[in-house]
């Protein structure tokens, strides 16, 4: 804990420079909102249906973890992910 007249682990930002700080922030916050269909890549599955039926199809995501929670949402069951290669 920090005592009476001891300085912070961090320098505190006062006035302008907290102003610039805050934008910096925001500023990235929207470049990491936007970015995601950069970084998105392209995996093929093969899931099953409610009533046990196989299927194949495609679909975007940041990593397989995301594709198979995407797929979880539209009530599949994933049982293999794998990214799709690129087409030259």
């Amino acid at each position: 804990m920090r005592q009476n007249g001891e300085p912070g682990i961090l320098p505190r930002l006062t006035g302008r420079r907290r102003m610039m700080a805050r934008s910096q922030r925001r500023r990235l916050q929207k470049s990491a909102r936007a970015s995601p269909a950069k970084t998105d890549g392209a995996f093929e599955y093969t899931a099953l249906d409610a009533k046990g039926r196989d299927g194949k199809g495609s679909d975007r995501g940041r990593h397989a973890k995301h594709v198979r929670q995407l797929l979880r949402d539209k009530h599949l069951l994933p049982m293999e992910i794998r990214r799709r290669r690129r087409r030259n």
